[in-house]
């Protein structure tokens, strides 16, 4: 009997990417987000493959914002290993139906890094 890797068993087929993201802490009740770089390594319908510098700044839950998307991913933790970690998507939603609070943050994140080290092309 053969034993199914991890990715035979997935119901979706995930593309092998390379895209620089944001990785937002969604703590809205402070109103502080901590945001960190990564790169989505691979990518699904319903959830993603990031790898990171520090990996000691990602949040269990998080939203996840990629360079290219017109959506933010609302984002739960399933797996890590050292540098890499598995996203399940609890929610995506496109940024022209973004509310007030969603909106800012999405400004704020835009202004807030160098333009020469963002990974973000997008037009908020």
């Amino acid at each position: 009997m053969k034993t199914l890797t991890s990715t035979e068993r997935r119901d979706v087929i995930r593309h092998s990417t390379n895209l620089a993201a944001f990785a937002v802490s969604p703590d809205v009740q402070e109103q502080v987000h901590k945001t960190v770089i990564c790169t989505v390594r691979d990518l699904s319908g319903g959830g993603a493959k990031v790898t990171v510098e520090d990996s000691d700044n990602i949040p269990r839950q998080l939203w996840l914002l990629i360079s290219g998307h017109e959506s933010i991913y609302e984002c739960d933790v399933v797996w890590e290993q050292k540098h890499e970690f598995g996203l399940k998507f609890r929610a995506i939603c496109p940024f022209a139906e973004l509310d007030g609070a969603g909106r800012l943050l999405l400004r704020t994140l835009m202004i807030a890094k160098p333009s020469h080290a963002h990974p973000l092309a997008l037009s908020a």
